[in-house]
């Protein structure tokens, strides 16, 4: 704990890179895995299969370090690292149970390369998963962290369950954020109600979906972490609207419809738009849609993550 500062976060006012000064608290679960040794038959195909699951979910650690270290000289730029400093700690790796604390910035692009080497079969397995990121600052209760962590991998799993069924497959990957700052509920639902409360709906677009590095169905479903991905480096870069315009989105997506219909007039009339996001179509014309029978919008969230996505992490 008393090395927590020394993930790269901004410590002062004075010739800071950035006025981050937040960690993230990543816990990561294999999905299905009880079903997996249920269909072992000897005690030694279970120790077999066991040994197998440990020596993934360790190299595909691993892995994520060795990105990391390939990538050292862009995250160096962006955040307050100590000489040779990593700004990535694991807790726990072990079998098919995954925890570390990173820099916030990078919290959402490790975690996702991570699990895409979780699913990735090259070296004759793979596991699939769910994540939970919580976003706190340096100074927050760890445990209070670590606890949303788990809450939202849980409701990642539970998005899971809930997709598989209705597509009727078998393995998905989730992956679910909050940013936690000052008092919050003690409940996830209890949180997003508080905070992504609006006179629409909740403002909250997660869950979303993790899909292989090889996968190109992740470019065409609306809850892939592809398209928010895409959507926040748009609104990074500036090209579709100023940053003054986003900012000013954020209070119009807690307004009513017709607050949506005057600010997109106003992107028309300056010859800027929404980004355009693959099957975000409905979204980029109203802003709000109906999903799954309740009104929801992407936004939010690409908006939050704006300042936590590090350019050349792609």
């Amino acid at each position: 704990p008393s090395e927590l500062e020394d993930l790269g976060q901004n410590q002062s006012t004075e010739k800071s890179k950035t006025g981050i000064n937040d960690i993230a608290i990543v816990h990561i679960d294999g999905n299905n895995m009880g079903a997996h040794f249920r269909q072992c038959k000897t005690l030694e195909e279970r120790s077999a299969l066991s040994k197998r699951v440990a020596t993934k979910t360790l190299e595909s650690f691993k892995a994520l370090v060795e990105w990391i270290v390939a990538k050292y000289d862009i995250i160096d730029e962006h955040l307050e690292l100590k000489d040779h400093m990593l700004p990535i700690r694991p807790i726990i790796v072990g079998g098919d149970d995954i925890t570390f604390i990173c820099n916030a910035r990078i919290a959402v692009q490790a975690s996702h390369y991570l699990m895409q080497e979780l699913l990735s079969d090259k070296d004759g397995m793979s596991i699939s998963s769910c994540a939970g990121i919580a976003v706190i600052p340096t100074s927050y209760p760890f445990f209070r962290g670590y606890e949303m962590a788990e809450q939202l991998c849980d409701s990642a799993k539970s998005k899971m369950r809930e997709y598989n069924v209705t597509h009727k497959i078998n393995e998905s990957c989730w992956m679910d954020f909050a940013f936690l700052h000052g008092e919050t509920a003690p409940t996830l639902e209890q949180f997003f109600a508080n905070e992504y409360s609006s006179l629409t709906g909740n403002m909250h677009f997660g869950p979303y979906r993790v899909y292989s590095a090889t996968d190109t169905n992740a470019t065409k479903d609306m809850e892939a972490l592809y398209q928010l991905l895409d959507c926040t480096t748009q609104f990074n870069e500036g090209k579709v609207m100023a940053q003054n315009k986003v900012k000013e989105l954020r209070s119009v997506l807690q307004d009513n419809e017709h607050m949506w219909t005057v600010f997109l007039e106003q992107l028309r009339n300056i010859d800027k738009s929404m980004p355009t996001v693959a099957g975000w179509d409905a979204f980029q014309e109203k802003l709000w849609a109906k999903v799954n029978g309740e009104m929801r919008t992407p936004y939010i969230d690409a908006i939050e993550l704006m300042d936590y996505i590090l350019p050349g992490l792609e």
